[in-house]
């Protein structure tokens, strides 16, 4: 017996209600489908696409900052991570947006390596003295190899 439902989905771009074969997979192993359907991702192709109107609405949906706030962030850091003053590391050539997720308030611009390491650990100033005096005392108990 087929299946009598028909699943759908709203696209974040037209705002139609469409099945949701309308949608590209965005990860076929976990089913889940893109938030703008086919035809509005083809069209986007066709009219160009302008990275620089991207990032601002991406900065100022996820930040409420826009590019200008970035770079002079970028510039009074000489851009460098603010916690180890390394530049963006190969991969991620731009350094990332550190922010509060409780309050929303953005604090600096760190590499991906700090930025990850502060989320990995909640921000926890805490947990960060913890490892910080595990390391030293697993440090303390090396002896030198000669």
């Amino acid at each position: 017996m087929a299946n009598q439902y028909t699943y759908t989905k709203i696209c974040k771009s037209c705002k139609k209600e469409l099945p949701v074969e309308n949608f590209y997979f965005k990860n076929k192993q976990k089913n889940r489908r893109d938030t703008t359907c086919k035809d509005c991702k083809r069209k986007a192709l066709r009219d160009g696409y302008d990275p620089h109107v991207a990032s601002e609405r991406h900065l100022q949906r996820n930040y409420g900052i826009g590019v200008d706030d970035r770079t002079r962030m970028y510039e009074e850091q000489k851009g460098v991570c603010k916690i180890c003053g390394a530049p963006g590391d190969g991969r991620w050539k731009r350094l990332c947006i550190d922010h509060d997720h409780a309050t929303g308030v953005v604090r600096d611009l760190l590499c991906r390596r700090c930025n990850t390491i502060l989320g990995e650990a909640y921000d926890d100033p805490i947990l960060l003295n913890k490892m910080s005096d595990y390391l030293n005392r697993w440090k303390e108990r090396q002896v030198p190899q000669e």
